[in-house]
């Protein structure tokens, strides 16, 4: 029962390409940290799921998953497929619109709650830890979460340069199942990406004020990479974990190692990792005039998360 009082969900939220991948990453590797990725892309499609798990193997084929699954399922009511397009509802935008709860939507509300509940609890029981990080990013889910379900909640708001962001959703991937791109990605043009950014960084900054104090904490990409151990300090005071194991890692040039994370970017099918303090050199990609006119688009951004305004 002491175990269970002690159970908390950390979510990571923020945009595509933000580095919620690596944090996810770096926090799994916390002593009592289970680090599962992007579980939005797992919990309603579990039984038919197209997402790798960085073992290697098909989330349908991973032991680990397919233990969720069945213990998950039993403590669901009734036979989840019937309402699982139904609760795809609360990860979809519409879902914040203000609206008269009826009957109908209640119900939905509890079942999602207790879905959400079911797949947490056998992730816990599956992986022994007690603390579970959930890097599905979406302010959306969040929202619905902290409104419906009963667990507690640790939200990490993962924040990159805004121009970083649009650069890299910029460029397009193609499809590479082994490395963990599993369809071809089109770049998505700035003005979306942008547009997207205000929307999500407000949502994700207003969670801060949805959450109980002391239970929101925003990580910048940049400084993660550029001063890890000061990051993972950080992290572990607030999760409010006293564990030297990350730390003597990284100070001895360690690789950081993970076992069981659903989607994410191609950095999650590495088996071992070591956290770059170079970074990526994104701006290289930009003309003059891209440059200035991106850095313009993003300033109220820039200077809100406390970058610089330069345009390189």
């Amino acid at each position: 029962m002491n175990n269970e009082l002690n159970r908390k969900v950390v979510y990571i939220v923020g945009s595509s390409r933000s580095g919620s991948t690596i944090l996810n990453i770096l926090l799994g590797n916390i002593d009592g940290v289970f680090a599962a990725g992007e579980l939005n892309h797992y919990m309603l499609t579990a039984k038919n799921s197209v997402e790798y798990c960085s073992c290697g193997e098909l989330v349908t084929n991973c032991k680990f998953w397919t233990n969720v699954l069945n213990i998950a399922e039993q403590q669901i009511e009734g036979d989840a497929s019937v309402f699982e397009d139904q609760l795809r509802f609360f990860e979809n935008w519409r879902s914040l619109l203000p609206k008269r709860n009826s009957g109908r939507r209640k119900e939905l509300k509890r079942k999602y709650a207790d879905y959400s509940d079911a797949y947490f609890n056998a992730i816990f029981q599956v992986s022994g830890k007690n603390i579970l990080v959930d890097a599905s990013k979406s302010p959306v889910r969040l929202f619905n979460l902290l409104n419906s379900s009963r667990h507690d909640y640790k939200i990490i708001h993962s924040v990159r340069d805004p121009r970083a962001v649009c650069v890299s959703l910029n460029r397009s991937l193609q499809k590479d199942v082994k490395k963990g791109i599993q369809k071809n990605l089109p770049g998505r043009p700035f003005f979306r990406t942008i547009k997207e950014l205000y929307l999500i960084s407000l949502l994700s900054v207003l969670a801060r004020f949805r959450a109980p104090k002391g239970c929101y904490l925003r990580v910048r990409h940049e400084d993660l990479i550029s001063d890890t151990k000061s990051t993972v300090d950080q992290l572990q005071t607030f999760l409010g974990i006293d564990s030297q194991g990350l730390a003597t890692l990284l100070a001895e040039g360690g690789e950081l190692h993970q076992s069981h994370n659903v989607a994410g970017n191609r950095l999650r099918m590495q088996s071992a990792i070591r956290v770059s303090s170079t970074g990526d050199p994104w701006y290289k990609d930009l003309s003059n005039t891209k440059a200035l006119l991106l850095a313009i688009a993003v300033t109220p951004l820039q200077l809100f998360f406390r970058y610089p305004f330069k345009w390189y």
